[in-house]
């Protein structure tokens, strides 16, 4: 199981113990983190699950979609 700290908006940070071959955002949300809302459940639709990954770990993860990138292209908030 893939180990993850998130990063609250309030700068609390909880661990979470992801099983493998789950979503990031399906992780984050089972756990009750009500910060992601991902409202449209993980189908790149609404960008409510947009997340800030640190860059020290970007490399371990799949390139993001191009569907992901435009989406994201819409967003104030895309750092």
């Amino acid at each position: 199981m893939p180990d993850i700290l998130v990063r609250n908006r309030d700068g609390g940070d909880i661990g979470i113990d992801a099983p493998l071959g789950v979503s990031l955002m399906q992780a984050i949300r089972d756990l009750g983190i009500d910060e992601l809302l991902a409202l449209c459940g993980g189908v790149c639709s609404c960008a409510t699950c947009h997340i800030y990954v640190d860059n020290s770990v970007t490399n371990a993860l799949p390139p993001m979609s191009q569907d992901e990138s435009d989406l994201l292209e819409g967003s104030s908030h895309r750092n």
